[in-house]
């Protein structure tokens, strides 16, 4: 058994090893740094709209006071560590069931337009200093 420590963005990373392979451990330290090197980039929000340019959606500025539920409401128990996040779109377009399709340009039948522009809407109403921050207009999120 070893134990080895690392620092990470001011976060000690403790690695205590029992039966596992260097490989693993590289694979697992290489995976993580790739998931939050990936999380640091504005990702697009794409796959569903063709009018407006899509989202660049900013997972570390939404993070902070922000459950991943919020977003990714069929993984109750997801975290940042936790594991793949399941995307909007692979429920949400062309959807078989009840679920809104976010192909809809509606403030009122689009998934990202309910669930963000509340959220803005409310993030807003409870603290006045993010209003122009928390965009609740089209050309707010749709940056051409």
């Amino acid at each position: 058994m070893s134990d080895v420590a690392e620092q990470h963005d001011s976060v000690t990373i403790i690695d205590v090893a029992y039966d596992v392979t260097l490989e693993d451990r590289l694979a697992a330290r290489l995976k993580w740094r790739y998931l939050r090197w990936l999380a640091a980039r504005p990702q697009p929000l794409e796959g569903c709209g063709t009018k407006q340019p899509p989202v660049a959606f900013d997972h570390v500025k939404h993070a902070e006071g922000v459950k991943c539920a919020s977003c990714h409401h069929t993984q109750p128990d997801l975290t940042a560590t936790s594991g793949e996040a399941a995307t909007c779109v692979s429920c949400h377009k062309d959807p078989k069931d009840d679920a809104l399709d976010c192909a809809e340009m509606s403030p009122k039948k689009n998934p990202y337009h309910i669930n963000c522009m509340g959220c803005h809407k409310d993030s807003v109403a409870k603290d006045a200093s993010l209003k122009g921050k928390a965009p609740t207009a089209c050309k707010g999120c749709h940056v051409k």
